[in-house]
């Protein structure tokens, strides 16, 4: 996924219900400020992705990658129902997702899990 190369923090958050964004607040599960941890996981996602159809399910994790020009970059991840995936807002997914690589899973669950 190019892009995020200028990654400065990446926030983990859940919304008041899975998939449904803007309603209410939304609660930081982290922040990450590391650089070597967001430059492993900005790398993780580096590879080539295949888009599949949109699960039917509704995120349970928002994933903000802040840029060091002001500019964040969002994505959906995780179902409600226990599937992974990786979805953004940008007309580039037209309803479509990714699974994520294992190890951006990896990287991710550490701060998941509190």
């Amino acid at each position: 996924m190019a892009g995020l190369e200028e990654t400065q923090s990446i926030e983990i958050i859940t919304f008041p219900e899975p998939g449904i964004q803007g309603d209410g607040p939304e609660r930081a599960v982290a922040v990450i400020t590391a650089p070597d941890e967001i430059q492993a996981i900005v790398r993780a996602l580096d590879t080539e992705l295949a888009l599949a159809p949109r699960a039917l399910c509704l995120e349970q994790y928002g994933l903000r990658f802040l840029m060091a020009n002001g500019q964040v970059v969002s994505f959906g991840y995780a179902c409600d129902e226990g599937g992974v995936f990786l979805r953004g807002p940008q007309s580039y997914w037209r309803e479509m997702e990714v699974a994520p690589p294992g190890d951006f899973q990896e990287l991710i669950a550490r701060y998941m899990d509190g």
